[in-house]
């Protein structure tokens, strides 16, 4: 059972590789409980508006809709608009500054652990989940686009079958 003062709807921007998708995710209950739902391929946004992030490539590139679905194997991040959607247990107590690389962007942030782990790929590893949340993120897009992402965030998750690869940041 989940904490009833928890919301069920969360502020985010999703972004896929071609879109941002801002809406509120109906979860239900804890964000990443529902995200981490293997029985749930999608994740479903409530007033949503969707832009391209190159609009010159397609006449849809800006849209609204009461209701979306979308996939998660599609999903890269989501940028969660109120920073305390996660609480400490999702966290972890350890954080690690990396560079991750993803087909659309290299993001530079503070990728969350726990203290049990004392490797770099633990974090990508193990079942923790689809999931990694990390703080202070800015992302640099690898594309140009005409519509900006959010370039920098307090607190995302980045699905970790984005990842192409990674590395640890200079101090």
């Amino acid at each position: 059972m989940f904490n009833r003062s928890q919301p069920s709807r969360y502020r985010c921007d999703l972004i896929t590789d071609r879109y941002i998708f801002s809406g509120e995710i109906d979860s239900g209950g804890p964000l990443l409980r529902y995200l981490d739902d293997e029985e749930r391929a999608a994740i479903r946004l409530v007033n949503v508006t969707a832009n391209l992030l190159d609009p010159a490539i397609s006449s849809m590139s800006s849209f609204s809709h009461d209701e979306m679905m979308v996939l998660k194997d599609y999903t890269v991040l989501i940028r969660i608009g109120d920073p305390n959607a996660l609480g400490s247990r999702e966290l972890g107590t350890e954080r690690e500054k990396l560079l991750v690389y993803t087909e659309r962007f290299v993001i530079q942030g503070l990728f969350h652990t726990s203290p049990d782990r004392n490797r770099l790929l633990d974090i990508f590893e193990g079942p923790t989940g689809r999931w990694v949340a990390v703080s202070d993120a800015v992302l640099h897009p690898l594309i140009p686009t005409t519509k900006a992402a959010p370039m920098t965030t307090k607190r995302m998750l980045l699905n970790k079958t984005a990842i192409q690869f990674f590395h640890t940041a200079k101090a």
